[in-house]
């Protein structure tokens, strides 16, 4: 009796082991089915935003390549302007380059900084946007961090109003796998965070020149007039902006109203073709713009290294004019004077439409400081200062993404040559078929498994 009721104990005993197991492989399959379809829900989400944006661009192609041509004949207007005034005006005509490389080589270390400068700049967006990476997904990803940084700047520069950024890195981080509610939180919380500090220090500047006085007098008094009106306007524009973020980050509803009500105004002016698309489109990017700040706002650590960067960055890029007034050998004006009166041309163009702000930049740039070159006995070299500045606050962002791009596409090209030489090599040997029968059939594959994952990400989406 004792041996039957132990038997049926062990029994029992191995039935329970049995159904824990079994239970334990329920519980992981579901676990694993949850998170699969977790990665699936993310990837056709990111396959939606990346095709509306594709799209998007596509519809945007023509007016795109406008703005860019626009840009540069800007560019070339501005600089052969300022070219030809200083050949005609009272200190002396434009000296050689080479000229300019005996005084570089007589004041390297400030030309050296310069360079320091712009590495600080792109330095500081990696470690801005690996940390944002790092916050959301919790993974380091250096390199994806970079390529932001260089891509943000990049279409910053050759976009209207410098609206170009942000979504371009949007896209890039959808492509990198991260869903797009984190990619907007990663590229929207650092323009935030950049856009209050800088305008912080603008206040702070229009303060301290307010009571100590105005710390450049340009050379045309009419000149100098436009930069103050149009710097006074740029930075209460440049206010009303976080202050609209500071109201929509609070109140949904209210941002939603004012988004409804200047959608609605701009459409009556025929600024806005479609309406409701527009419209839905901007309550998508708020509500998005919403959740990045209130996930920024709950990471105290994350917070405070953002704000440091920013400021890091602010004081930098403002710091460039001085270190090209300084390269040229120059001495008479200090750090102060310089930077504030840059904060003023920054304030002046802000809101000039075409692409790098190209033309109003020079022309506010040429105002300002023509006057400080002049009276450090260099006058002569305000042209070639220009061109230094420009370079090191403009250009350079531009001949960086435009490298990115062609290296990013030169190695996509290689690696699919390669993988369509191997696969004409193995077919060519197993059939006897030659390679260039085999590298048409490829191309029709190829063709074939394009249009049919298309059909299946459409289907997916809309299911």
């Amino acid at each position: 009796m004792r041996k039957k009721i132990s038997e049926t104990a062990n029994d029992s005993k191995f039935v329970v082991q049995d159904a824990e197991k079994q239970t334990e492989q329920i519980v992981d399959s579901v676990v694993t089915d949850g998170a699969n379809r977790e990665q699936v829900s993310i990837e056709i989400s990111n396959a939606e935003y990346q095709q509306n944006f594709e799209q998007e661009q596509r519809e945007r192609k023509k007016s795109n390549k406008i703005w860019f041509i626009i840009g540069i004949l800007f560019n070339i207007i501005a600089l052969t302007t300022v070219f030809i005034v200083e050949q005609g005006n009272g200190r002396g005509e434009v000296i050689l380059f080479s000229k300019v490389l005996e005084v570089f080589k007589e004041n390297y270390q400030w030309v050296i900084l310069a360079v320091v400068a712009y590495l600080i700049i792109m330095l500081g967006d990696g470690i801005a946007y690996l940390n944002l990476i790092h916050c959301t997904t919790r993974k380091y990803r250096l390199r994806l961090g970079v390529k932001l940084g260089i891509v943000g700047r990049y279409y910053d520069n050759i976009t209207p109003l410098a609206t170009g950024g942000q979504p371009f890195q949007i896209y890039t981080l959808t492509k990198s796998g991260i869903d797009v509610a984190k990619s907007s939180s990663i590229a929207l919380s650092r323009y935030i965070i950049r856009q209050f500090i800088f305008t912080i220090v603008l206040i702070a500047v229009f303060i301290y020149t307010a009571v100590s006085g105005l710390p450049f007098e340009a050379e045309s008094h009419t000149g100098e007039t436009i930069v103050k009106v149009f710097a006074y306007i740029g930075i209460f524009f440049t206010c009303l902006l976080p202050v609209f973020f500071l109201l929509v980050s609070i109140n949904k509803n209210l941002g939603h109203g004012i988004i409804k009500v200047v959608i609605k105004f701009l459409s009556k002016i025929r600024l806005v073709k479609n309406y409701e698309k527009t419209l839905n489109k901007t309550i998508t990017e708020m509500d998005r713009f919403q959740a990045s700040v209130k996930y920024v706002m709950k990471r105290k650590r994350t917070l405070f290294l953002q704000i440091l960067l920013a400021i890091i960055e602010t004081l930098v890029f403002t710091s460039i004019p001085y270190l090209v007034y300084r390269s040229f050998g120059c001495t008479g004006a200090n750090w102060i004077a310089i930077a504030s009166s840059y904060i003023y041309c920054l304030a002046a163009v802000t809101f000039f439409p075409t692409p790098g702000t190209a033309g109003a930049a020079e022309a506010s740039f040429y105002v300002v400081f023509a006057s400080f070159f002049t009276i450090a006995g260099q006058g002569q070299y305000v042209f070639w200062a220009l061109i230094m500045w420009r370079f090191f606050t403009y250009y350079i962002f531009i001949l960086v993404g435009l490298t990115h791009m062609l290296v990013k596409y030169t190695i996509k090209a290689v690696k699919h040559k390669k993988a369509t030489a191997r696969v004409t090599v193995a077919t060519s040997k197993v059939t006897g078929i030659t390679d260039k029968e085999v590298e048409k059939c490829s191309e029709n594959i190829s063709e074939t498994v394009s249009d049919s994952t298309e059909a299946i990400t459409d289907r997916e989406i809309k299911q």
